[in-house]
């Protein structure tokens, strides 16, 4: 009877292991086809970083700072994926010059000027570990102003998984624009406008790992950027590793959201090509009560969210009314 065990425990485990490595081999997903996504990345001004900060391994990484170390808040925006920080200069110079808000705008790791390879992490909580950092720095440099830590899309996400670490404690807000919130939040549109190849098969291989404790393979690439060819500029991140994509977004956005307990705002647009932003209001609702949350009919996911002149006032409105 044993040995009968033994011949079938043989058999199941190699059937695993032979779906497993099916799994991780599986053709990467085609980036070509429709893209539905209203943005255009070579057409944003390049405005390279003016300053950096240092992280806990001795990393330097690059920042775009804007107003003054008087101002009474200091906001952190965090970018998105595939991108990095230019593409907050329209929004952070208008928050800087119509309230009193000091605005950093790092490259996060591996992206733009920032060291690393690009699309992966040495470990899965590094990202997390370098927004700590930066708040560490900022207060150094504003010890008195309230500290708000925003984001966009994936920067977004990655502010909600700070939040749901132990190193948030003393964040005064969040500002969560059109935020990436995981694969399994109700907002997580499968197209993603087609910005997005998720290469799922081998999602699956790699999660059935970490359910085991490995994680040696997380370095494998898992999303595909699929901007065309005319849209992609220099410094863009066109592959991410597993390491990374699950570094950005929270790992249980409900409880990341959940703890958090100062004012937060979402904004995102009725029209976002990127998410289905009309489960934003009841995921916050239901996991964060006290948070505020736009919908702005006919927005999209980028310009429209980013520096239309209406959110542009909304987001200044807010952080002005912090206490």
């Amino acid at each position: 009877m044993g040995r009968k065990l033994a011949i079938v425990f043989g058999v199941v485990s190699v059937g695993f292991v032979l779906v497993l490595a099916m799994a991780l081999s599986w053709p990467a997903p085609s980036t070509d086809g429709e893209f539905a996504v209203n943005y255009n990345p070579t057409e944003w001004p390049q405005v390279e970083p003016d300053g950096e900060y240092e992280t806990r391994n001795g990393d330097r990484l690059p920042l775009r700072v804007y107003g003054e170390s008087e101002s009474e808040t200091a906001l952190i925006l965090l970018h998105g994926i595939s991108i990095y920080g230019y593409y907050f200069d329209e929004m952070a110079t208008y928050l800087a010059d119509q309230s009193t808000v000091r605005v950093y705008v790092p490259d996060l790791r591996g992206h733009g000027y920032a060291p690393g390879p690009p699309g992966d992490l040495d470990y899965e909580e590094q990202l997390v570990d370098d927004v700590a950092d930066l708040v560490a720095h900022v207060r150094e440099e504003m010890p008195l102003a309230r500290v708000v830590v925003g984001g966009h899309s994936g920067g977004g996400g990655l502010a909600v998984h700070f939040a749901g670490s132990y190193q948030s404690e003393g964040v005064d807000g969040y500002l969560l624009l059109a935020p990436a919130l995981g694969l399994d939040a109700p907002s997580t549109n499968e197209e993603f406008g087609g910005l997005i190849k998720v290469r799922l098969p081998r999602v699956i291989g790699l999660s059935l790992f970490n359910a085991v404790g490995v994680d040696a393979l997380d370095g494998f690439d898992v999303l595909y950027m699929a901007y065309p060819e005319e849209r992609q500029r220099e410094r863009m991140v066109l592959t991410y590793s597993w390491r990374y994509a699950k570094g950005f977004t929270p790992p249980d956005y409900a409880a990341a959201l959940e703890s958090i307990d100062v004012p937060l705002l979402l904004v995102a647009g009725s029209e976002d090509e990127v998410f289905d932003a009309e489960h934003y209001p009841s995921i916050i609702e239901e996991h964060a009560p006290h948070g505020e949350v736009v919908i702005k009919p006919g927005y999209n996911h980028f310009a429209d969210v980013l520096n239309r002149q209406d959110t542009l006032e909304i987001y200044a409105s807010w952080l002005e009314g912090l206490e």
